[in-house]
Order: C-alpha cells, then sequence, then structure tokens
C-alpha cells in the first residue's frame, strides 16, 4: 500500500494536465454512481476501460519498486544467459520492463523520427485496444514499418472509449507493479481499489482546476531523478503543484 497515495496523486496530475481526458473521463465514471451523492460502485470502476487504462499507464511509468527473488534450482539461467546459483538473491525493478523501448507501443512514427508516445511519458490509451484501430494496444507491433506516417493518431472520442478493451494479458516481464507469482503483493485489489475510488470521487465531486499548468506539468517532464540500486528511482527535486477547487452542484 505503501506506493497508493503516490499513485493517486499521479494519476490525478496526469488527468487535470489534459482537459479532454478529464472530460472523457468524467462522463465514462458517472454510470458507476447511482446519484451525484453517492459513492461509486466498485465493480463498475473496476470495469471502465479508459479509468483503468490510466490507472496502469501511472503504474507503469512512475511505480519502480524492486521485486525480489532466490532460485532453489541450482543450475537455473536467468533469461536463457545468466547461471545463477541456489540461494543467491536477484532484483529487479517494474520500471526496466517499464520503458522498454522495443516492448511497448509507442504510438505513430513523426516525420521527426520520434514516437507519438515515447515510453518515458504518459499516454492515457496505451493499455487500450479500439477495434477499428489495428495498431492499438499495449504491445508494439513487430512489423516496425506498420508505423510509419506523416501524421498523428486520430483523437479518440466518449463513444470510442465504449467498444475498447483494457489489455493486461501479454505483459509479463515487463509489467509487474504488485510483483508476481506466489509473493505477488496481496494488497494489489485494495490498492487498486483505493485509487481509483479516490479519483472518481474527486473526479465526480469537486470541479479541480491546475493554478499554473505549466510549472504543475514540470512536477512530471522535469522532476529530477536518480536511479538507485536493482533500476529502483528517486525523487531528487520535486515541484510542487497548486489547485483551485469548487464543489460541484447536486441536483
Amino acid at each position: 500500500m505503501a506506493n497508493t497515495l503516490p499513485a493517486a496523486l499521479w494519476m490525478i496530475l496526469h488527468i487535470l494536465l489534459d482537459e479532454d481526458l478529464a472530460a472523457r473521463l468524467e462522463t465514462e465514471i458517472s454510470v458507476a454512481f447511482r446519484d451525484p451523492s453517492s459513492t461509486p460502485t466498485l465493480s463498475i470502476l473496476s470495469s471502465l476501460p479508459l479509468l483503468n487504462s490510466v490507472y496502469c499507464e501511472t503504474l507503469r511509468l512512475h511505480i519502480a519498486g524492486p521485486v525480489g527473488r532466490t532460485s532453489s534450482n541450482p543450475g537455473f539461467r536467468l533469461g536463457g544467459r545468466w547461471q545463477i546459483d541456489a540461494g543467491v538473491p536477484m532484483m529487479s525493478s517494474n520500471w526496466l520492463g517499464g520503458l522498454s523501448q522495443t516492448f511497448w507501443n509507442t504510438g505513430y512514427m513523426l516525420p521527426s523520427g520520434t514516437p507519438e508516445y515515447p515510453v518515458e511519458t504518459f499516454w492515457a490509451e496505451r493499455f487500450l485496444k479500439y477495434p477499428d484501430a489495428v495498431l492499438s494496444g499495449p504491445i508494439r507491433k513487430p512489423e516496425w514499418s506498420m508505423y510509419e506516417t506523416r501524421g498523428r493518431s486520430s483523437q479518440n472520442t466518449v463513444e470510442d472509449d465504449r467498444s475498447a478493451k483494457l489489455v493486461t494479458e501479454g505483459l509479463n516481464g515487463y509489467r509487474f507493479p504488485f510483483g508476481g507469482g506466489a509473493f505477488k503483493c496481496p494488497g494489489e485489489a485494495l490498492a487498486s481499489c483505493t485509487v481509483l475510488t479516490s479519483v472518481a470521487i474527486l473526479i465526480t465531486s469537486l470541479r479541480i482546476e491546475l493554478v499554473a499548468p505549466g510549472e504543475a506539468a514540470k512536477g512530471y517532464t522535469q522532476a529530477t531523478e536518480r536511479e538507485a540500486e536493482v533500476g529502483a528511482r528517486v525523487l531528487e527535486r520535486c515541484y510542487d503543484w497548486t489547485v483551485q477547487k469548487w464543489r460541484r452542484d447536486v441536483i
């Protein structure tokens, strides 16, 4: 649960930085509330494609906790290359796989030769598969030529989001914010419900605006980080972001 509050705050910041995303999420989340003054239905929140894609993308980009394992097999070869003796601890980080440029879908290639959505940036729809979008979904297709274009991806709408499917399968080794296997974090479901519910209530109950969006964005684009042991990241400089809020009218 240690990453629950940071994940919720990062998620809220990314939503506030994108007015279109905030509007689409507000519409999508509304179905989880029986009325504006009620609490959301968790089963509905966990089924909303765009909301859960934003959550998954937040964890991919910002959660870098290490995961440890110890082999009991004296002949174990890590990745088929490195032999690890029995009893030797192994450590890895979700962040390393989460920033793989050859695995994750980064959108079309722009004329400048850079991808639309590099792995170091936030893309709300990265984990969504849209029925009519061949190149959508989190995993990069092997045919790189498919991503060559002179333009950008079309803007998805609320109607598109309703038909989208959240994709979290096939990501083993590249996405494990809660660890995996027999020692996977038992609090994953609780953490997910806490973050999704907190974000849903804030978006529904309050109208929140960033006082200085450009300055707030620096907390994401210019935050100074250093790489710690086993691929973990440590923020060395943080940026404050100020908001103004109003309570929405309850009808």
